[in-house]
C-alpha cells in the first residue's frame, strides 16, 4: 500500500478508494504517505464501537474542500459527494466506497442510500470496492453465481448504473 500511494501515476488521481487496509494499532487511522497531495477520509473505528474500518478514501487537495462532503455509513461503507458545475447546472457525483462483508447488509444499505440520493437527473453514482461476490457478469462464463450478486445486479438495473470491469477502463 505504501508503494502504491507513493506512485506518481496513482497520485494523479482525484480520488483513490481502498478497502481492507492496514490499521495502526496505536492511533485510529491507516497509512497515509500521500499527505502532500491527498486528504485521508478514514472512518474511525472508535465511532463504530471499535469495529475496524475496512474502507478509506484519499481525495486530492486540488479539489476545493467546499465542493465535497464525506459521509460514513458504516465501518464498511463511506460516501464521498462531490458537487461540480458543468455548464449552467450543477452536477452531483456520489462515490460509494464499499467493503461487502456477505454476512452483513451492506448492499441493502447501498441500495437504500442510492434511492435517497437520486433526486435529480444531474446525479451520478460510482460504486467502488471489494464486493466479495461472484457472478458471470464480471467473473466469466464458468463462475458460480452468488444470490447476493443477483440482488446487486437488480439494484444496479433499478438505479440505471452501468457495470464497468477493469478491462473496460
Amino acid at each position: 500500500m505504501a508503494t502504491f500511494l507513493r506512485d506518481p501515476h496513482v497520485l494523479r488521481a482525484s480520488v483513490i478508494a481502498t478497502q481492507e487496509l492496514w490499521h495502526n494499532k496505536y492511533n485510529d487511522t491507516t497509512h497515509q504517505p500521500a499527505r502532500l497531495t491527498h486528504q485521508l477520509l478514514y472512518p474511525k473505528a472508535s465511532n463504530h464501537n471499535g469495529v475496524p474500518t475496512r474502507v478509506a478514501l484519499y481525495i486530492s487537495k486540488q479539489i476545493n474542500p467546499a465542493s465535497w462532503t464525506h459521509t460514513v455509513v458504516s465501518p464498511d461503507y463511506q460516501i464521498l459527494h462531490i458537487r461540480y458545475s458543468q455548464g449552467e447546472e450543477p452536477w452531483d457525483l456520489y462515490i460509494h466506497n464499499i467493503y461487502n462483508n456477505t454476512k452483513l447488509d451492506t448492499l441493502t444499505t447501498l441500495d437504500q442510500c442510492i434511492s435517497q440520493l437520486s433526486t435529480t437527473p444531474t446525479t451520478e453514482h460510482l460504486i467502488v470496492g471489494d464486493i466479495n461476490l461472484h457472478h458471470l457478469a464480471w467473473g466469466g462464463a464458468s463462475t458460480a453465481i452468488d444470490s447476493q450478486a443477483i440482488a446487486l445486479l437488480e439494484s444496479i438495473d433499478r438505479h440505471e448504473i452501468e457495470l464497468a470491469r477493469r478491462k473496460d477502463w
